[in-house]
């Protein structure tokens, strides 16, 4: 009889409705942080590169866009299409209201680095913030706009100092074929109103790694280390999944 007690038991814990979460609506925002490996990452700050030497960076900033919500299943709970973000490691913040989202649970939010072809051959005038500033852009539509640009100096004369006696390099990474996918991982039932914070940690380390900025010329455009460079930055936002 035991037994058959213990059987009716598990019967019903099984067949016991899982109880459903409660849907609200609240701000969402994604929210980009610079870290260098375990510690906050800040620009012109002095680091070592692949080949040992020291190096500044005085600009590092790229565009994202397409950005949607996403649940547990991969549904689109939200679409934010008319959001384009220029982060900058500048800024004192980087932090983007996406719009509204109404559910219960918000799995991560995905986007694009970089712009899709369409918007990427649009000129600034016909574009909308942040590239109708023409911040980004390369100066003629077949280009497009700089996805990714990153530039500073290296202590070229070894001297232990970085100032504006030492060389300079730059590299701004545009093209089409350079279009990248990355996400925010959240993981977070929506609380009830206010806002929903998707973290975007960066990871400076892992950007910047196997990079030799003495002996790296300067490039702009699609060529091998703008490839890289921009799998590197994928790689810094999938550090943390």
């Amino acid at each position: 009889m035991g037994l058959m007690l213990c059987y009716g038991c598990g019967h019903e814990a099984d067949d016991a409705p899982v109880p459903l979460l409660p849907v609200y609506t609240v701000d969402q925002h994604l929210v980009a942080d610079f870290r260098y490996g375990g510690h906050t990452y800040e620009l012109a700050s002095a680091y070592t590169d692949a080949a040992g030497t020291a190096f500044k960076l005085d600009t590092l900033r790229f565009l994202l866009s397409g950005v949607h919500a996403v649940d547990d299943d991969g549904e689109v709970l939200a679409d934010y299409g008319s959001a384009y973000l220029l982060v900058d490691a500048a800024n004192t913040n980087n932090d983007f209201i996406l719009g509204d989202l109404t559910s219960d649970h918000l799995h991560e939010i995905r986007f694009n680095i970089g712009l899709v072809p369409a918007m990427n051959h649009t000129p600034p005038a016909d574009a909308p913030p942040p590239m109708s500033s023409g911040a980004m852009y390369s100066g003629n539509t077949s280009t497009g706009y700089c996805l990714l640009e990153m530039a500073g100096r290296v202590d070229s004369n070894g001297d232990g100092t970085i100032d504006n006696t030492d060389q300079a390099f730059s590299f701004h990474c545009m093209g089409d074929a350079l279009l990248s996918t990355s996400l925010a991982p959240v993981h977070a039932n929506l609380p009830e109103g206010g806002v929903l914070i998707a973290w975007l940690p960066v990871d400076m380390e892992r950007l910047l790694a196997d990079l030799d900025f003495l002996n790296t010329p300067s490039s702009a455009g699609d060529g091998p280390i703008n490839t890289q460079l921009m799998d590197q930055l994928v790689e810094a936002m999938e550090q943390g999944h």
